[in-house]
């Protein structure tokens, strides 16, 4: 063995080989040296051999904590020398970056609204669909049909006889009420649940207690738990509430808790949870509260299991109906986990804005490696110089990546700054029912995903560049070679097409959902909604059994805002067209009897007084109006709409003709009139069949007051009065929110124009992105050029032609990215049909403006180097050449 084993004194091995082949080497050295010492002792060879490993100890453990200290030492010589380069690296990035402010600059600040915009829209994401929901072990918890909803009867059958939860609950999505205690009188959103709600769920209240878990039964009072909002704005955050006693529509409940001010179910408007009390006897058992499922999946059960329970148990359910039920009703079921059933409909919107802004970053992307191979064009010598002097491919290229990522790490700081601004605006510009919008905001999972965009960025745009500067021949670019200019100038036409394409999808998209808001917005409703304001009157607080009262009260009201001055006409309703309210109600038909098994007609049922019609401009096509007259004691009227007519007499005349409602068998209502039909709740679902009745001949409840103005008026100075005759009838009764129907229809439309309105701004920013990568790369390629067109200036060439040039280059640039462009434009299409309406997802009209709106913007872009070529003095050119 040779002498030459201590080495690993003087050199550090590397790779693992390296370390065990020197550990090994030490150790034999080691052993041999005593062996010999004790050969010369007089020992024998093998006496030695054995005497010396028995000195030597454990060999087995001491090669393995050579290895550790070797490969302790390799690390911490790694590290510094990775670091030590890292710093001079970023030293060397930022004294050439100062030396380029402008670049600089183009740089950080296209990239900050890229990196920006990605962080502020998953913002938006992430509060809405990616965050857990508050409570305990979320991802057991399930919503029983989605789309459907159970009376109280339906519930207590689940519940006794579904095995598949730890626990069911039922929650109503919310109703309003008046509350009246020490505080003014208000209007507050209530949600029934069971008792059950907040254990299923695993939330317990923040102050107080829960429901008993015989909350329902009869005889054991009414209680509440309120939300942390409301204990907080109303109560003072007063911890003594908890047992007070409230009264919500005159019934006296007492406070039980708060919950915690994170939680908010099923939705975040709810103010306040109540239990609902109806008994079997009860008609509400049946008809009147109507339960969201939400469950707790037992062990081991999966959602496919408990569906399958769900489809058997629901069938069996419709015989417990009071009436038949259609042989279809519960066939739809489906369990779904609870996130997905609160997201709802936001999902598609925020993806597809999740993918619209990704692309805007990736065009960001594109531009700043547009300029970096601009820039690595012109740094050809200076990089062929420090090849020269011995720097390594793997040394230039981390040079300049570390550039990029250091320009990507200060486009990230401004676009986070930029994100918190924006996020802001975002928030207030959501469509109303996004939900869970109060969890939106900067963290530090906004903070980890801007700083990952920041370093993909950073290496999405500077890996190019550093690839073909790693690659270049250092002697071609020392002598100049043109053969090298021209490598380097592919790279930014290639990616300026790339910038064009991108542009395009965008451009194609926004213009897509812009046409489709177009047609939305010219959907006829059946009604105007100019001049025309609305607001909820609550039932007055008195007793149930006065019912003549609450019609007095409405009938005085309805009086004293007639008078207004500046009314022109006023009326009351149970609901409007997109304000909610009335409600689908099944009915039979006289004459036309319902086959057994099958839905019976399901027509929208307004109560409404008089002046309805005339309030909303809905046209009487046949028959009369509903008059004062009709009212209790008389034969019962109603008037359907076209639709009601065509659905429920198809062919005959409905003047005459009578239906009732499914459950009870005399209340036959003759129908008296038709009327125009009216879009109910969206713009784009067909109309629905409806049917109005005087509110004189139907049960009192929460009533929508409806006003139309005077040609002459201003309707927002109508609201004060409004709410002052309201008053002087009754000073306890909580008006709603006094809001005009532009705004109520306006709303319906929300969420398309939300959608709309960012795809087109961000298609904006691509098509800026785009024009700036056009001039930079065609501006480059003049100064480029600038010899060769002073020699065809020179040689007789017209200052036309040479624009006409320039103006080519520019134009196929754009040419080539259109084409590539409509391809992608066509994908993104039909991954908007969902959000389109009355558009073809390849709209001919919308692909044929693109590629003119990009010729115009690359006929800008080009203009001005254009110019600049033309102007070129060739005497100038060929002297500094």
């Amino acid at each position: 063995m040779p002498n030459d084993s201590p080495r690993r004194l003087f050199r550090l091995p590397w790779s693992p080989r390296q370390i065990d082949d020197d550990v090994e080497t030490e150790v034999a050295f080691h052993l041999d040296a005593r062996v010999r010492e004790l050969t010369a002792a007089g020992a024998s060879a093998d006496a030695a051999r054995d005497q010396a490993a028995r000195e030597f100890g454990d060999v087995r453990a001491a090669r393995a904590e050579l290895r550790a200290i070797d490969r302790a030492r390799v690390r911490r010589v790694r590290l510094g020398d990775w670091w030590d380069g890292l710093r001079q690296d970023l030293r060397f990035a930022a004294r050439s970056l100062r030396r380029r402010p402008l670049f600089l600059a183009s740089a950080v600040l296209t990239l900050a609204l890229g990196i920006g915009a990605n962080a502020a829209i998953f913002s938006v994401v992430d509060g809405v669909l990616l965050k857990p929901l508050p409570y305990a072990a979320p991802g057991r918890l399930v919503r029983v049909w989605p789309t459907g909803k159970v009376p109280l009867g339906i519930y207590d059958l689940l519940v006794a006889q579904s095995r598949s939860y730890r626990g069911l609950a039922g929650a109503e999505t919310g109703r309003e009420v008046s509350v009246t205690d020490e505080g003014e009188p208000a209007r507050l959103v209530v949600s029934l649940v069971t008792p059950n709600a907040f254990d299923v769920l695993g939330v317990r209240p923040a102050l107080g207690r829960a429901f008993a878990p015989d909350a329902r039964d009869p005889g054991r009072g009414h209680a509440v738990v309120l939300s942390d909002a409301l204990w907080r704005t109303r109560y003072g955050s007063d911890p003594r509430v908890v047992g007070r006693t409230i009264r919500l529509d005159g019934v006296a409940h007492t406070v039980l808790g708060v919950m915690p001010r994170d939680f908010r179910f099923p939705n975040g408007d709810v103010q306040l949870w109540s239990v609902p009390t109806a008994t079997r006897a009860s008609p509400d058992y049946w008809w009147g509260t109507y339960l969201a499922l939400v469950g707790r999946l037992a062990p081991g059960v999966t959602p496919a299991q408990a569906r399958a329970e769900a489809n058997v148990l629901l069938d069996r359910a419709r015989s417990a109906f009071p009436v038949r039920m259609p042989d279809g009703w519960g066939h739809d079921v489906d369990v779904v986990p609870l996130r997905d059933a609160v997201v709802g409909s936001a999902r598609p919107t925020l993806l597809v804005l999740l993918g619209a802004v990704s692309l805007v970053l990736l065009v960001a992307c594109v531009n700043v490696a547009t300029l970096y191979a601009e820039r690595a064009a012109g740094r050809t010598r200076e990089i062929a110089v420090r090849a020269s002097l011995g720097a390594g491919r793997r040394r230039i290229a981390r040079q300049l990546l570390t550039e990029s990522v250091l320009v990507a790490s200060l486009g990230a700081a401004a676009g986070f700054a930029l994100a918190a601004l924006a996020v802001r605006g975002l928030v207030a510009l959501l469509p109303p029912g996004v939900p869970r919008v109060e969890e939106i905001g900067i963290d530090l999972r906004v903070l980890g995903v801007t700083a990952a965009l920041a370093t993909l960025s950073g290496l999405a745009f500077g890996l190019l560049p550093a690839l073909r500067a790693s690659r270049q021949d250092a002697q071609a670019a020392l002598r100049g070679g043109a053969s090298g200019h021209a490598a380097a100038a592919s790279a930014p036409r290639a990616l300026v097409v790339a910038q064009v394409a991108l542009a395009v999808v965008l451009v194609s998209s926004a213009g897509l959902l812009m046409k489709s808001f177009w047609r939305l917005r010219q959907v006829e409703l059946g009604f105007r909604t100019e001049r025309v304001l609305t607001a909820t009157v609550p039932n007055p607080i008195v007793a149930s059994d006065t019912l003549a009262r609450v019609r007095a009260f409405y009938d005085a009201a309805l009086e004293r805002v007639r008078a207004v001055p500046g009314v022109r006409a006023a009326a009351f309703a149970n609901g409007l067209p997109f304000g909610g309210g009335a409600y689908f109600t099944a009915m039979a038909v006289e004459d036309h009897p319902t086959p057994p098994g099958v839905e019976p007609p399901l027509p929208v049922v307004t109560w409404s007084t008089g002046d309805y019609l005339q309030a909303l401009g809905i046209p009487l096509l046949r028959g009369r109006a509903l008059a004062p007259t009709d009212r209790e004691g008389t034969p019962r009227v109603g008037l359907v709409d076209e639709e009601a007519a065509r659905r429920f007499w198809p062919g005959e005349d409905p003047i005459g003709r009578r239906v009732r409602y499914v459950w009870d068998p005399t209340s036959w209502i003759t129908i008296v009139g038709v009327v125009g039909t009216v879009r109910r709740d969206s713009l784009s679902a067909a109309a629905a069949p409806s049917l109005y009745v005087p509110m004189r001949q139907a049960i009192a409840r929460p009533m929508r007051l409806v006003v139309r103005a005077q040609a002459s008026t201003d309707p927002a100075t109508l609201a004060r009065a409004l709410r002052a005759a309201v008053a002087s009838v009754d000073p306890s009764v909580p008006v709603g929110e006094v809001t005009t129907l532009d705004d109520v229809v306006s709303d319906s439309a929300a969420r398309p124009r939300f959608t709309m309105t960012l795809l087109a701004a961000f298609a904006l920013v691509a098509v800026l992105l785009g024009a700036v990568g056009i001039y930079g790369v065609v501006a480059a390629g003049v100064a480029r050029r600038r010899r060769e067109i002073g020699v065809r200036l020179a040689l007789g060439a017209s200052a036309g032609r040479v624009r006409g040039m320039v103006l080519r280059e520019g134009g196929t640039l754009a040419a080539a990215g259109v084409v590539a462009g409509l391809v992608g434009a066509l994908a993104a299409g039909r991954l908007l049909r969902g959000l389109l309406f009355g558009v073809a997802p390849a709209d001919p009209l919308v692909l044929l403006a693109v590629p003119v709106v990009l010729a115009v913007v690359a006929l800008a872009a080009t203009v001005i180097p254009a110019r600049r070529a033309a102007r070129v003095e060739p005497l100038v050119v060929m002297r500094d050449a």
